[in-house]
């Protein structure tokens, strides 16, 4: 286990809070999955859900596991009207 690891889990039983716990590991999942084997630079919101790991492939997880991912600058949000994979992104 890493040392982030078992922070987050000790961070998670001392909240004692099981909707944090769980937003805190499905953001872990993302981060994971996009650092350790993710094919591309870049990802978009209809990639995870279809790809990512399964506890974010619901959109409201999806969003929300971004959204921490962006707020700790794990990830940068494209600009509107990007091409990515021959889709212009909005």
């Amino acid at each position: 286990m890493s040392l982030a690891s078992f922070y987050l889990s000790e961070a998670s039983r001392l909240c004692g809070n099981p909707e944090y716990s769980n937003a805190i590991s499905q953001t872990e999942a993302l981060r994971n999955r996009l650092f350790a084997n993710w094919p591309y630079d870049n990802i978009v919101l209809s990639e995870i859900t279809n790809r990512g790991p399964r506890s974010v492939r619901i959109s409201p997880a999806t969003k929300g596991a971004l959204t921490a991912l962006v707020e700790h600058p794990w990830a940068v949000p494209l600009e509107t009207g990007t091409v990515v994979r021959s889709s212009k992104r909005g």
